[in-house]
């Protein structure tokens, strides 16, 4: 909560009647924190935190960091490496806070229970739009109840039937004329920030696509067949509720704390994906490997495959950018990883000439990543090749245990092992094979193009390149 000077409380005054009763005496109050219909809170709030954090960084950094860079809205997550430290920087925290007229509604950390005035059920806390369980550690992305009635004010209309019951139940519960209107909201519910069900949500943007397709305004209605999938995605949504993922930690029996990322990104004719994976070595000599984000596109029309690799290859290099920011201070090594051995000459040619889409791209792959960095891998060993198959998703393609979570075989063993595996190999190491010759001319520049220096230059045959 955000205090209200005292000098100001003439900007917060009201007056107001016990019960609403106009016969009861008028009294005259004042709102002494910010609240939502007075001010603009959400703003004001991370204005208030942010000036906070630029006040204390300079004598106490992290605590700073935390302010700053492990906040999401009013919501503040972090780690540390032990109970200690957690209990140091929150006590701070609160010394800050206090100090300045605000208060933490409360802290919940790993191994207890949650605070009692953050939690709605005494075993979870909802950090960042998704669930956390801080005894177990676990997290789980929040499936909305389904429903078709109006929603007002951020709740449902009272009377509103809600979906329970089996695929059968689901197939009449679902309208015979459904809109596309309906179906991106629908959609547009599942908050998954972290990627944790890209595999499925990247097949449902497929059929989102057949949905426009199909109508020409928001409240046309889709056809029969179409709503027969929808009916199918919407049960598949119904039985990922409640699924719950470890969230992404150091094991205990780590050797260090060097951090290795690698992030890989697929393309199909429908879809293209790509995910960045986080392992450390551990005693045993393998690695732990766990998923940290993940994103999917539709992929584009009247394009080739290649084209797409080096777009999600680049989608793939910001993605990474935004981890290693994300975990700076840690010592990290990364990979950039494709199954694409046209879109890796692409990436690797530094004496032909490039058209703009292939230079644009390359420069922005470059720009995150070292040449010696970028590897090229076989498809059936690519993790983000999963995602791209969308009749082949299933429920079980997410969750504990899947490839998109944990990452393919190779990856809990080391790089070395992978090349020796003939699994993974460095981009200076490829060869084009002449099958492949015709599309990678295809981003190379091949006619002349006149030099134009100033405005009355001589074009001559000498002066063309």
């Amino acid at each position: 909560s955000i205090l209200l000077e005292n000098d100001q409380f003439n900007l917060q005054r009201v007056l107001m009647v016990e019960d609403l009763d106009m016969n009861n005496e008028v009294i005259e109050m004042i709102i002494v924190t910010l609240i939502f219909g007075i001010r603009a809170v959400s703003a004001l709030s991370e204005h208030a935190v942010i000036k906070l954090a630029s006040f204390i960084t300079q004598t106490n950094p992290r605590l700073g960091e935390l302010l700053m860079d492990s906040r999401f809205c009013d919501d503040l997550a972090d780690s540390e490496t032990n109970t200690e430290k957690i209990d140091k920087l929150t006590a701070e925290a609160d010394s800050l806070f206090e100090s300045v007229g605000l208060r933490c509604k409360g802290w919940s950390k790993t191994g207890s229970p949650p605070h009692k005035d953050v939690t709605a059920d005494g075993h979870t806390v909802n950090v960042a739009g998704m669930c956390w369980w801080p005894e177990t550690d676990g997290m789980m992305i929040i499936v909305p109840k389904l429903h078709f009635g109006k929603v007002v004010r951020g709740k449902i209309v009272v009377g509103t039937k809600v979906f329970d019951g089996s695929f059968a139940d689901m197939c009449s519960f679902v309208p015979l004329n459904l809109s596309r209107r309906v179906i991106v909201s629908k959609f547009s519910s599942l908050w998954d920030p972290l990627g944790k069900l890209t595999p499925i949500t990247a097949a449902m943007k497929v059929n989102i696509r057949e949905a426009v397709l199909q109508t020409a305004d928001w409240d046309g209605v889709v056809s029969a067949d179409l709503r027969q999938k929808w009916v199918q995605n919407f049960w598949r949504m119904e039985q990922l509720r409640g699924l719950q993922f470890t969230r992404a930690r150091i094991p205990e029996d780590a050797v260090n704390l060097d951090m290795q990322l690698i992030a890989s990104g697929d393309a199909a004719n429908l879809v293209k994906s790509a995910v960045v994976h986080v392992r450390f070595l551990r005693a045993n000599g393998e690695y732990s490997c766990q998923q940290v984000m993940g994103r999917s596109l539709l992929g584009k029309e009247d394009t080739s495959i290649a084209k797409e690799e080096l777009e999600i290859g680049t989608v793939a290099s910001n993605m990474l950018w935004v981890c290693r920011n994300a975990f700076k201070g840690w010592n990290i090594d990364y990979r950039l990883l494709s199954d694409s051995i046209i879109a890796l000459c692409w990436i690797s040619s530094e004496h032909k000439r490039l058209s703009l889409y292939h230079r644009n791209r390359v420069n922005q792959i470059k720009f995150h990543c070292e040449l010696d960095k970028i590897y090229f891998v076989r498809t059936d060993h690519n993790a983000s090749d999963v995602a791209t198959r969308p009749e082949k998703v299933t429920e079980l393609s997410v969750g504990p245990g899947s490839v998109w979570e944990n990452g393919t075989e190779w990856m809990t063993g080391s790089f070395e092992a992978a090349m020796e595996a003939d699994i993974i190999k460095p981009i200076s190491d490829l060869r084009l094979p002449e099958s492949d010759e015709s599309e990678f001319d295809k981003g190379i520049v091949m006619e002349k193009v006149p030099e134009i220096l100033v405005r009355g230059h001589v074009v001559s045959d000498e002066r063309v390149s």
